[in-house]
């Protein structure tokens, strides 16, 4: 059977999702995507996710991949119940891929046995305390940084839809976790309020404000322009120097997911 015709107008086309329960880590890595190594926000509450969970049943939202990340997620007083509520919704899609990304710190060993036992990947990007990781990008060097002029930019590969995909936080849906982080901290406030709302357009909106600030942003062709920390040094770059010192200040108000719904 030949694959249906793509159509960016369709729901239920991205078919990988990034819950970021919370931004807690016990590592504080310069360049963190999250930006857990200069902040801490808020973790998503059970409601929140419990919320995600409903509207997926709601518009039968088929994930083929659901990561459970943060910051370390593992440190989420309520992980267990976030756990179960995924297995959940996977006992009713048995081709959804549960993974959870950790820094392998945390409280990574007492959940190891967990996972084991309910078929969740438990995915650990090594870290070691006090020591930058070798392959971190320098995210604290925008595009904006580079060409203070450079306007709209398209969505690079991070952004493809077997990719990271859609990243949900405590303020709602974004085109990808890193892009929902720079929204938060920049106070963008653009995340989408309910899953019926994440078509393919309104990713690319959100792409038109965040791309230009994401030190991931790569273009789709042609030489790559991020580079390492271990190239750069721990150096910020003057956009993010700017956001941060504002928030620390005043951190930038911002929709809450479910804020009309759960607590």
């Amino acid at each position: 059977m030949s694959e249906l015709p793509f159509d960016p107008t369709a729901l239920n086309i991205f078919k990988h999702v990034e819950l970021e329960i919370n931004t807690a880590c016990d590592l504080a890595c310069f360049a963190c995507d999250r930006f857990s190594d200069v902040t801490t926000d808020l973790n998503m509450t059970v409601g929140q996710v419990a919320l995600f969970f409903a509207e997926s049943k709601e518009l039968n939202w088929e994930w083929e991949r659901i990561r459970l990340l943060g910051g370390e997620p593992t440190l989420h007083p309520d992980f267990q119940v976030i756990a179960e509520m995924a297995i959940d919704y996977r006992n009713e899609h048995p081709a959804c891929f549960l993974q959870v990304l950790s820094n392998g710190n945390g409280k990574h060993a007492r959940w190891k046995d967990f996972c084991a036992q309910h078929n969740i990947s438990l995915h650990v990007e090594g870290k070691s305390p006090g020591v930058q990781p070798a392959w971190f990008n320098n995210t604290r060097i925008t595009p904006v940084d580079r060409d203070p002029s450079v306007g709209e930019l398209p969505p690079c590969g991070i952004f493809d839809i077997r990719g990271c995909g859609i990243g949900l936080t405590r303020y709602g849906y974004f085109l990808d976790g890193a892009g929902a982080s720079a929204a938060r901290v920049a106070g963008h406030d653009i995340g989408k309020q309910s899953l019926r709302e994440v078509t393919w357009q309104a990713m690319q909106d959100q792409a038109k404000v965040l791309c230009r600030i994401c030190g991931h942003w790569n273009p789709t062709s042609g030489p790559v322009v991020t580079e390492l920390v271990s190239k750069t040094g721990q150096v910020t770059g003057p956009f993010w120097t700017k956001k941060l010192a504002e928030y620390k200040v005043k951190k930038p108000a911002m929709t809450v997911y479910g804020s009309s719904k759960t607590s």
